[in-house]
């Protein structure tokens, strides 16, 4: 069988050059869109507790009665068991299924 296209041409591949895949086109919502949702709106919740905690850090104080010194301890240690939790899950999501670990 002859294996020439119309121009007279070898088809790719057959005289030696490198043949590209074509790349994959996947339509439709993925498992890959759901994580970037559910990353995207987690890292959201966690940005607007903690500015909403920076704004209301004078409400707290003067209709509460909470001193200026408790709500510092009560933020540090929040941001600190934050950044705590993110190291954990870098070591853990290393060492575990993926899957087990987002699911």
């Amino acid at each position: 069988r002859d294996r020439t296209i119309e121009s007279g041409l070898p088809e790719p591949g057959e005289s030696g050059e490198e043949v590209m895949p074509k790349p994959i086109v996947q339509r439709g919502w993925t498992g890959a869109h759901t994580a970037f949702l559910l990353t995207f709106l987690g890292h959201a919740a966690v940005h607007c507790g903690r500015k909403a905690f920076a704004a209301c850090q004078s409400e707290l104080e003067d209709n509460w009665g909470f001193s200026n010194g408790f709500l510092g301890v009560l933020d540090t240690s929040f941001m600190l068991s934050y950044g705590f939790g993110l190291i954990f899950n870098g070591y853990l999501a290393e060492r575990v299924d993926t899957v087990t670990h987002m699911g």
